[in-house]
């Protein structure tokens, strides 16, 4: 069920007045008199989980229904494993609440899992923001937190965690500037897909390692740097849909030869397809579609061989080449 504004401004306001509170003493951990955790790890844990319940403005599944109790790798969602430090204690190393549906915020005790790897929260309805805290998870490497209502600037918080590998913040209310520094930082998928970011696309593109960037449906702007040929050695998905873009297409995008996605629909890109495009033969998903583009296709685009689905539709093109012309037959 979705949260109506209001819900949304209660839940923040919250958030901010939980923080508020906590901001002169920091994080604790104390535990009830009736809950006994031998396990250092696990106590951690455990406080940072009952604070996360305590945080929710609605659980209809009941997912944190057994949410009780010392035995936290036995609670919902939660995986635990031998701990890389000391193989005879256990660990938090999962907390998945991919669709749980429930409601509610992040509290500054998420950060007390300096153990867990793997934190998905995605298609709930988390509002709020990132707490800085995040940045006290020193094994995280993926992070997920999609399909809610978190808000405000990029959460630079994320940048600080050093194993950080999968990001994945896309259907959010996340707006501003994409950080530069965000492409200078060795992760293998980045996905940024509607939210509300703005102020175009980072020269640092070039420098990412991702295998996988999105950042369809923002209102980006600008041009697409010259730079992105820089990414050749790793970029498979390049995916930059309805992002109000303009200019032209740079020639550099042909440096891309490893690329098997590639699709700029949906923008105001201008000139002339480049010819540097019949470079990219691993491309199986070409999409130019409405855009601005003027000329003919070229007919090495045309002919790219591995080339499943090709779109140049609205588009100011003079016409299709033979060769497109009879792909579009054979595979449409």
């Amino acid at each position: 069920m979705a949260l109506t504004a209001d819900e949304v401004a209660t839940i923040t306001r919250r958030q901010f007045l939980a923080f508020e509170r906590k901001s002169n003493d920091g994080v604790h951990v104390d535990v009830g008199v009736d809950i006994k955790i031998s396990n250092p790890l696990l106590l951690t844990a455990h406080k940072a989980l009952q604070a996360l319940k305590d945080a929710l403005y609605s659980d209809p599944n009941n997912f944190t229904e057994n949410w009780v109790g010392p035995d936290v790798c036995a609670y919902n969602g939660v995986f635990c494993v031998p701990s890389m430090y000391n193989q005879s204690v256990s660990a938090v190393a999962t907390l998945d609440m991919n669709g749980a549906d429930v409601a509610g915020y992040l509290p500054k005790e998420i950060g007390l899992m300096k153990d867990l790897a793997v934190l998905h929260l995605n298609s709930n309805r988390f509002c709020g923001i990132i707490p800085e805290e995040i940045r006290n998870m020193t094994e995280l490497y993926e992070f997920d937190v999609s399909n809610n209502r978190f808000v405000g600037p990029f959460p630079t918080v994320v940048l600080g965690v050093p194993k950080l590998s999968y990001l994945d913040i896309r259907f959010n209310d996340f707006d501003g500037p994409i950080p530069p520094e965000l492409f200078r930082k060795p992760y293998d998928a980045i996905f940024l897909n509607n939210n509300r970011f703005s102020s175009g696309i980072p020269e640092t593109i070039g420098k990412s390692k991702a295998t996988v960037i999105v950042l369809a449906n923002n209102n980006l702007g600008g041009c697409i740097p010259r730079s992105i040929g820089e990414a050749a050695a790793t970029l498979d998905q390049f995916i930059f849909i309805n992002n109000s873009l303009s200019g032209c297409l740079p020639v550099e995008t042909g440096l891309l030869t490893g690329t098997t996605v590639f699709d700029v629909s949906g923008n105001a890109l201008t000139g002339s397809i480049p010819l540097t495009l019949a470079r990219l033969s691993k491309v199986e998903q070409l999409d130019l579609s409405r855009n601005m583009f003027t000329g003919e296709v070229p007919r090495g685009v045309c002919e790219l061989p591995a080339l499943a689905n090709l779109s140049v539709s609205q588009n100011f093109l003079a016409n299709e080449a033979v060769g497109c012309t009879m792909l579009q037959k054979e595979r449409g």
